[in-house]
């Protein structure tokens, strides 16, 4: 009786409120702040709902706040779309925003406690409305759909993690937060797909398309980790590697490079992905090696290096000015790869990284000399053949010092001893 009794007056203030609600749309202006206000009080009944020693009482509070939150929530989409209310509640997102959260919350308490399947759809539903305000209160107004059921995607695969029952059971809310989070990432990451397929086939590529494509790729490798059973982890996988290749069309056709500029840039991406894909085989390799991990690790050392220094050459020795964009990307780039290939080879032992590497800097620095500008008086045939001279002489002047130790470096090579121990690495 005492439970009828709760919920008996959970529902009077559920019609009195609701009452309150419709007076409060045909007066105030200020819809949504009101709707903000009065979203407390489904939330309340939540709370309390939550914090009932009774699990019949806490019943009759979640049912109480899940009709008066459903109700509001139909009142609330009606007056951002424009149906009811003011026409300034549809530029009022923040609040809306907030108002959408609230509903959010309250409805998710509400499956948590009493396991009924629709507050947990209605609590989805108002996930994604709040993502939607929040991106318009933000000003992203294109593709906000597609990034808004991105967002949403994420966020509810996040929160289903986290609304596990005490013996690792998903709850109703959790299992349509996973669902609806994979479909909405499906469908932002196919969306996103046409639209770059369309506008290659128009030429109308644009740079937010790529930073679309890049968020999308991010969000399918994110969520590839993050699930756990194999057919989705597949699709995604799948996914991933369909918005990686659209994004290198993308970029192709936005790029102003030349044809050995772009095939420079697509060698050196092919030797990271294929140095990347060699030590991670590396790591996971127990008893024998992988023939496979072997190639990749050399062919990928010498991919990742090679096609930049090259380029960082020509222009150090070329007198044509190229773009700043270009000559900081081979100065910082060599470098940077050639302080990793070292690094990484000399901790897991592996001899192409380690010597590429080495050479890689070694390169970098002689050809510094080719920064250093001549002046006129002395870029003539007489001065190159001095200063030719006088290396020709400082070299016979070493090897005649250390002639015994360079008679010895073939058989410390066979060996393998002091730093030729590199050569029996990996």
């Amino acid at each position: 009786m005492q439970a009828k009794g709760r919920y008996l007056s959970s529902a009077v203030l559920t019609l009195i409120w609701s009452a309150i609600i419709l007076l409060d749309l045909l007066q105030i202006e200020q819809t949504a702040i009101v709707l903000v206000v009065e979203m407390l009080a489904p939330l309340a009944f939540a709370v309390v709902a939550l914090r009932a020693n009774n699990k019949s009482v806490g019943c009759s509070w979640a049912l109480a706040a899940e009709v008066l939150a459903t109700l509001l929530l139909v009142v609330g989409t009606s007056a951002a779309i424009g149906i009811i209310g003011s026409t300034a509640v549809m530029q009022s997102h923040l609040l809306l925003t907030i108002f959408f959260a609230e509903a959010a919350v309250c409805l998710g308490l509400a499956s948590r406690i009493s396991s009924r399947l629709m507050p947990a759809i209605f609590a989805a539903i108002s996930i994604c409305a709040a993502t939607w305000q929040l991106l318009l209160f933000l000003g992203v107004t294109q593709y906000v759909f597609i990034l808004a059921a991105t967002l949403i995607g994420i966020l509810c695969l996040v929160i289903s993690g986290f609304t596990q029952e005490e013996d690792d059971t998903p709850s109703q809310f959790a299992i349509v937060s996973q669902w609806l989070g994979r479909l909405c990432i499906s469908y932002g990451s196919v969306a996103t797909l046409l639209i770059a397929l369309a506008r290659l086939l128009t030429s109308e590529t644009e740079w937010s398309l790529l930073a679309l494509l890049i968020t999308q790729t991010v969000a399918c490798v994110f969520v590839g980790f993050l699930t756990k059973e194999t057919t989705w982890r597949r699709h995604f996988w799948v996914l991933a590697t369909a918005q990686v290749a659209m994004t290198l069309l993308v970029v192709n056709a936005l790029s102003t490079l030349t044809l050995w500029q772009r095939g420079e840039i697509l060698l050196t991406v092919a030797g990271l992905a294929m140095l990347a894909t060699g030590y991670f085989g590396w790591y996971r390799e127990r008893d024998r090696e992988e023939e496979w991990v072997s190639f990749n690790l050399a062919l990928g050392s010498f991919l990742s290096a090679a096609p930049l220094t090259l380029g960082m050459l020509v222009q150090r020795f070329d007198s044509r000015i190229a773009s700043w964009g270009w000559v900081s990307t081979h100065e910082v780039g060599v470098l940077v790869l050639g302080l990793l290939l070292l690094g990484a080879g000399v901790l897991c032992r592996i001899r192409w990284s380690t010597i590429v590497g080495g050479t890689t800097l070694i390169v970098y620095v002689v050809s510094l000399i080719g920064l250093v500008r001549l002046p006129d008086q002395l870029q003539s045939t007489a001065v190159y053949m001095m200063v030719g001279g006088g290396l020709f002489f400082g070299m016979a002047v070493l090897l005649s010092i250390y002639r015994d130790r360079l008679l010895a470096i073939p058989k410390q090579a066979q060996a393998g001893e002091g730093v030729f121990r590199v050569l029996k690495w990996r």
